[in-house]
């Protein structure tokens, strides 16, 4: 995939190698392509007429049955989506988990029978996503898997996993869209350009992001929340903190991937602050640096944290001891 070039080589040289492994972690933001690869790999896995370099074919029966999901050895772990999940397309809305039923069902009908074609895969998308009760589950077949079927779990958020599921996976980092590749992305699909160069600006390099952010309304409303909080903090006004706190709070009432996103877009602002004074080496690089730092942290704790206005409290505060 555009972008990923590292990852889908690393992952394809392993399997020309016949080194794959039996679990992966594909990790890294949402909308960046971990899904469409762990599905590409599959495909190449399955493909009757593979390539020299390994990757698929695309053209053979098994390489159509995998692009049409349709494949009976390329199986798709997913929860249930709630009506109001659909209509937004947010894949991190926390209303909605991956039970445990899904994943005995996979244990039961599935796996118990062998491959057809001597490989299987099953891409668990949204892997964060599965209660407790479903992730113990899996474990279990994590721990003693089918000779024959390999795992590759989907995450933005791989700190909600528990530690046993990722120390049995081997992990795949996939780093942000560039801003170009998203930008050029937007465009091929129909957005306007002028808003494709914002919205890929604050996207993060999430593609799902971008598009969301190709709404104006959505556009104007997290640029409007991010810029009031620098303000307060290039100010240093305490007022100011605690306006723009309950702001946070009032949101993460109503939708929690809105405060990750506004989060996130504001460790990515620090963190390019911190890279931009680096050759200086002076105090402010240092500053920038210590509040993406908190905020990274901040976003990590707001998985585990179900107190959601008092984590945001305290990040607040952190960020204000930060001060350069």
């Amino acid at each position: 995939m555009s972008g990923q070039e590292r990852a889908t080589a690393l992952l394809l040289r392993a399997k020309v190698n016949g080194r794959l492994a039996s679990a992966y972690l594909f990790e890294g933001p949402e909308g960046c392509g971990k899904e469409r690869c762990a599905r590409a790999l599959a495909q190449a896995t399955v493909c009757t007429e593979p390539r020299d370099d390994g990757d698929a074919c695309g053209a053979c029966s098994s390489c159509r049955a995998v692009a049409s999901e349709s494949h009976v050895d390329v199986i798709t772990l997913a929860r249930e989506l709630d009506v109001a999940s659909q209509q937004r397309h947010r894949s991190d809305d926390i209303k909605s988990e991956l039970t445990v039923e899904k994943v005995r069902l996979l244990q039961s009908e599935r796996l118990t029978y062998r491959s057809h074609q001597g490989v299987r895969w099953v891409v668990v998308r949204d892997a964060h996503l599965m209660n407790v009760s479903a992730s113990n589950a899996l474990l279990k077949t994590l721990e003693e898997p089918p000779t024959d079927t390999h795992f590759a779990l989907v995450t933005s958020r791989p700190a909600r996993l528990l530690s046993t599921i990722r120390s049995r996976c081997q992990r795949v980092r996939f780093a942000p869209l560039s801003d170009a590749i998203v930008r050029d992305l937007l465009v091929r699909l129909g957005d306007d350009a002028s808003i494709a160069a914002e919205a890929s600006q604050l996207a993060d390099g999430s593609m799902a992001r971008a598009r969301e952010l190709c709404d104006p309304e959505l556009l104007a409303r997290r640029k409007g929340l991010r810029q009031r909080f620098l303000d307060a903090l290039r100010a240093g006004r305490s007022s100011g903190y605690v306006d723009v706190a309950e702001s946070f709070k009032d949101l993460a009432k109503g939708d929690r991937a809105e405060v990750d996103a506004v989060l996130e877009l504001l460790e990515r602002h620090f963190h390019d602050e911190a890279v931009t004074h680096a050759p200086d080496a002076g105090r402010r690089a240092a500053a920038n640096a210590a509040r993406a730092d908190v905020v990274r942290r901040a976003v990590d704790s707001l998985d585990r944290n179900l107190n959601v206005p008092m984590a945001i409290e305290h990040l607040f505060l952190r960020l204000r001891e930060t001060r350069g």
